[in-house]
């Protein structure tokens, strides 16, 4: 009875640790997507000298734009963010990382993940008293 309370004991104890440890490792591969697409943006303002406007000058980019990569992880399954536009105008863009509702980061406490043309970070939608900074700089 008492090593079934101690392996009781432990699990209680190393299954929220795992659980934050994965939490982290999907937040990292949403992070390096919404970096990547705001590079993509920032190579189309190099060509067209406007975020609305893909790099051939004549194909608008809006907010149903699709970004060349669309969801999180790119190459395995279970995906767990949809990217996006939340908004662009002719001299700034956000773009964002939606947890998929139903998928394992859907109550992540970080919420979305935004990153702008300013290089900002920011969540929106998170947990109570959770920063963009606890997000980010992990």
């Amino acid at each position: 009875m008492i090593v079934v309370a101690i392996i009781g004991i432990l699990a209680a104890i190393a299954f929220p640790s795992y659980r934050e440890h994965v939490a982290r490792g999907q937040r990292a591969e949403a992070k390096g997507a919404l970096t990547e697409m705001a590079q993509w943006m920032e190579r189309n303002y190099t060509q067209s000298n406007a975020y609305t406007l893909q790099g051939d000058g004549t194909t608008a980019v809006t907010t149903a734009t699709t970004l060349p990569v669309s969801q999180t992880p790119r190459d395995s399954l279970p995906k767990t963010y949809n990217l996006n536009l939340s908004s662009v105008a002719s001299a700034s863009f956000t773009v964002r990382a939606v947890p998929i509702t139903g998928a394992a980061m859907a109550s992540d406490k970080c919420g979305t993940l935004t990153l702008d043309n300013t290089g900002s970070k920011g969540i929106t939608g998170g947990t109570s008293g959770t920063t963009a900074s606890d997000c980010w700089s992990r």
